[in-house]
């Protein structure tokens, strides 16, 4: 395989401009609304270099690999505040202050003829103790819920692209949240996190991207190379002022802070939303240094051969009210071996083996402890690949 992988880097380098003679042009129709849950790998097998820049690039990531796993789900929107907005999707992600401090939300996506935008966001109730900060057990900030809509909407992509396009954006959001810290006689004293996000991307590149499938190279898909700056400045305000900076060095906060950086570049491909191959680059605004790489591995194909056979995945009961999940395979002869599951937030809850009830069905008992909510299963056949990945609902 390796002499056939280089072969084959020899050959795109050689013929290369006979692949791609113009760069492909992106349109709304081209990135359909998501609506299943999508598996991308993380790059761990070796170091994988940065990519080139420039007009009718090749770029051979083959070679590179992972055993990772993780999984982007994006929503169906039946929210009538959000769909009366637009709004298509939401992801569930979080807002970051510190390395050891944030609050949960969900941004907002509209898919429409022009662009894909972020609306604005969804703030789920929650609570957290300040004990770790200000060592007394009582002190606690509480985010309400709440809904915001931006009055200028995040472009996450905007159509058509093709070479040399680029777009800009600036978006605000105000978060409501109560603040109690006993030692500045707070108690539930309301307060807004005031943010807003910045956000440019350039199509800097454009090619014939290969990565790695489970059976071997992948086709050479046609792709632009989009470069990424994406950061949030933060402010904080309690009883309608800023916030007094002794109170926010105690949590490791300042005014006009840079939070959520990120640096990447993504390689869009028609036909997806999701990249087909990610560089993160975290906060490093030179692009130097890949911090970590990933593979969207769905709808892979290998010169002239799907990478997996056609097959169907049946999980019920959906929504659940019970303990019991049951999966099955249809039209794949396989071994589930391993499940996990997660919440929406990525966060494994629960992992072990299922049982077998024949065939290709299997049984998984949930713990006790799993609270109601939305979660993602996946279940692993004995090659340690992902066979099974469905979205399912505990109603308790």
């Amino acid at each position: 395989m390796k002499k056939q992988i280089t072969f084959f880097s020899l050959f795109f380098l050689v013929a290369g401009a006979a692949f791609s003679q113009t760069a492909i042009t992106i349109n709304a129709a081209d990135m359909p609304i998501p609506t299943v849950p999508y598996n991308v790998d993380q790059i761990t097998t070796a170091n994988p270099p940065n990519a080139s820049l420039g007009n009718n690039q090749i770029w051979n990531y083959a070679t590179y690999f992972g055993n990772s796993p993780t999984t982007n789900v994006y929503i169906a929107e039946t929210d009538p505040f959000w769909t009366n907005a637009g709004v298509d999707v939401y992801l569930t992600t979080n807002k970051s202050l510190t390395a050891n401090l944030f609050y949960e939300i969900a941004n907002e996506f509209d898919f429409n003829a022009n662009k894909v935008e972020d609306k604005g966001v969804y703030v789920y109730p929650q609570a957290y103790s300040l004990d770790a900060f200000t060592g007394n057990t009582t002190d606690s900030i509480v985010f309400p819920v709440q809904n915001y809509i931006f009055a200028q909407p995040r472009t996450i992509l905007s159509f058509p692209f093709t070479a040399n396009s680029a777009w800009h954006s600036v978006s605000r959001a105000a978060v409501d949240f109560n603040l109690t810290v006993t030692a500045y006689n707070l108690n539930k004293t309301p307060g807004k996190h005031v943010y807003r996000t910045i956000q440019n991307d350039s199509i800097i590149g454009w090619g014939k991207l290969t990565v790695y499938t489970a059976n071997g190279s992948s086709i050479p898909y046609d792709v632009l190379m989009n470069s990424v700056e994406r950061y949030a400045i933060d402010s904080f305000y309690l009883a309608g002022s800023p916030a007094p900076t002794p109170l926010l060095t105690a949590f490791g906060v300042t005014q006009g802070q840079k939070t959520n950086v990120r640096y990447a570049y993504n390689f869009y491909r028609a036909g997806s939303f999701n990249y087909l191959m990610r560089l993160y680059f975290g906060a490093d605004n030179t692009y130097s240094t890949i911090e970590t790489a990933w593979i969207h591995t769905d709808n892979l194909t290998t010169t002239g051969v799907e990478t997996a056979t056609k097959y169907s995945t049946l999980l019920y009961p959906n929504p659940t009210n019970g303990s019991q999940l049951n999966i099955q395979v249809l039209g794949k002869n396989t071994t589930l071996t391993q499940y996990t599951v997660m919440d929406m937030m990525g966060r494994v809850v629960q992992t072990g083996k299922p049982q077998i009830t024949g065939g290709e069905s299997v049984s998984i008992v949930l713990d006790d402890n799993l609270v109601n909510g939305n979660y993602v299963i996946k279940v692993e056949d004995s090659n340690n690949q992902v066979v099974v990945t469905e979205k399912f609902d505990l109603l308790r």
